[in-house]
């Protein structure tokens, strides 16, 4: 069994781990793109195939876009293939999946909703097999008193983005005479949803939180992401906390794990927090994590990251504006702060000897790896030097065999901070905390679904970020920065540095004259009028089309 690429012209091509067959229009008997199915070879000189099988249609999904010649026109959201076709609907704009032939009438199999709201988003939930629903009904929630350390006393705050609600890890920071205290506090998302319970059945099946753009699809009810669990600035919260103890030459010296209540004093934003650094105005809570971060991470200042893109939505759910936001030390600290927590919970695990989901990262392969290496050599442009970077990396995944963290340079590393988005950190808990005691199989599957379903979630989020920076572009006509990030003979990969989306750009509208390309140096010219786009280059653009 494989899958068929099919073209706009409808030919269709396999592609097998040694070779390309070529199915002809004629032979692909009803196949559709990305369909797996099942063939025979007709011409083995050629490799020349005929579909004989298809052993599971993909569902394609459709905008009703306009009307052309009394014909519907369709546009195909994945292939953007458009068809004509007689269909009966009364409206534009709406997403549809796929067209039947019933009694000589084409029959819509299903109408998800407008393209800009809710069909938009059905259509992604459905591509990518993403529960969107979850009940809010009243859920049989653990409510044993338990024997807890009171940590309300402590100045505990939390640093989130500003749409934030489901505030799952708090902060605390304290200084001691020769030495620091850091706390991070973990809502105890565990305690309240036990084991085999229904409630833990439907986060099983859902794994993850899915963030879609102007659409947050929790894992678990809102009653517990936004509220019960939420360390909202205020409320008493049950937690698990972890406080590290550093001397001022910030080396370990101890740590312990605990169940814990604690009360958020102050909810801050990133930007709020940005603001204090910048203006070097820090209240108490900022200046002592500030300083912290800096005493373990000395160099942490200079390093470079790519921005976080913030893209806003009318009412309609139709982007209307970009905002490129530094991810800077009001992230990094906190990010920082989690990646501790994160190591020792896993080290702590490992000594112990106990089986659990490690998050690992592999190193990349040695010709990724060249690749990167020599990438270096084109520019010295920090966006495209990172760029390059993470093009070089592979996909982290959970298993229980270790492989270390290639990414973060950490041997041994796991998921805990995160339990009110994530299955995976409460199965953490659980382990950590002795609830309940997992067999290897019941691990291997959770490690097998929770990989799967992230990267659902993570195509699903990518895609739609994708559709809103396009059409924002379709709608602007000022000239666009670009950032070359590749050159090859028939024209050019350029990041478009307001958008931070890839795109290719052909020769023919790169300049009026002939450009050669010069393959050692990766570049194209023109000596007579001397023109030169080489990597790393910035360079501005009015249009955007291939």
């Amino acid at each position: 069994m494989s899958k068929i690429i099919i073209n706009h012209l409808g030919f269709g091509f396999i592609n097998e781990n040694d070779k390309t067959v070529f199915i002809p229009k004629s032979n692909t008997n009803g196949a559709r793109s990305e369909d797996i199915v099942e063939y025979e070879i007709i011409n083995s000189e050629d490799n020349i195939g005929n579909i004989t099988n298809i052993v599971h249609s993909k569902d394609n999904y459709y905008i009703v876009s306009h009307i052309w010649k009394k014909q519907y026109v369709l546009k195909n959201l994945d292939t953007f293939v458009k068809k004509q076709i007689y269909i009966d609907i009364s409206e534009f704009n709406f997403v549809i999946k796929d067209i039947i032939r019933i009694n000589n009438k084409n029959e819509i199999i299903e109408n998800l909703g407008q393209y800009y709201g809710i069909g938009r988003y059905a259509y992604l939930c459905k591509k990518y097999d993403i529960n969107r629903f979850i009940p809010e009904e009243d859920f049989e929630l653990n409510n044993i008193i338990d024997d807890r350390i009171d940590l309300t006393n402590l100045n505990v705050f939390t640093i989130d983005p500003t749409s934030s609600k489901d505030f799952d890890d708090a902060i605390s920071v304290r200084k001691e005479q020769d030495k620091y205290i850091l706390g991070i506090h973990i809502a105890d998302v565990s305690y309240f949803i036990k084991p085999k319970s229904q409630l833990d059945m439907l986060a099983r099946q859902k794994m993850n939180s899915t963030y879609l753009n102007g659409l947050t699809i929790h894992m678990l009810p809102s009653k517990l992401s936004n509220d019960i669990c939420s360390l909202v600035p205020g409320q008493k919260r049950k937690t698990v906390s972890l406080e590290i103890e550093y001397n001022l030459a910030g080396e370990l010296i101890n740590y312990k794990i605990q169940r814990t209540h604690i009360i958020s004093k102050k909810r801050y934003t990133y930007d709020q927090v940005r603001k204090q650094i910048d203006n070097n105005n820090m209240d108490s809570n900022i200046s002592l994590l500030y300083n912290l971060i800096n005493i373990l991470y000395p160099n942490i200042t200079t390093a470079y990251n790519l921005p976080c893109v913030h893209i806003s939505l009318n009412d309609l759910k139709k982007a209307t504006s970009i905002e490129l936001e530094p991810y800077d030390m009001a992230h990094i600290m906190i990010e920082k702060c989690m990646i501790i927590a994160n190591e020792i919970i896993s080290n702590h695990l490992n000594k112990k000897n106990m089986i659990f989901p490690y998050r690992t990262h592999p190193a990349p392969s040695l010709e990724k790896l060249e690749k990167y290496r020599q990438s270096l050599n084109h520019s010295n442009n920090k966006m495209y030097q990172e760029i390059s970077k993470i093009k070089s990396y592979s996909n982290a995944y959970y298993a229980i065999e270790n492989d270390g963290h290639y990414g973060l340079d950490i041997t041994k590393y796991c998921h805990f901070t995160s339990p009110i988005r994530r299955y995976i950190d409460i199965v953490i808990h659980r382990i950590l905390l002795n609830e309940y005691t997992y067999t290897t199989e019941e691990l291997k599957e959770i490690c097998k679904l929770s990989n799967e379903k992230e990267v659902a979630s993570f195509k699903a989020e990518s895609e739609l970020i994708e559709i809103n920076k396009k059409e924002l572009i379709k709608e602007s006509n000022e000239e666009l920065d670009m950032l070359i990030l590749d050159v090859f003979r028939t024209g050019i990969k350029v990041q478009i540095i307001k958008y931070m989306l890839e795109h290719t750009i052909h020769i023919s509208n790169l300049s009026k004259n002939r450009l050669l390309f010069d393959k050692d140096n990766k570049k194209l010219y023109n000596s007579e009028f001397d023109e030169e786009i080489k990597i790393g280059q910035i360079i501005k653009l009015g249009f955007i089309t291939k």
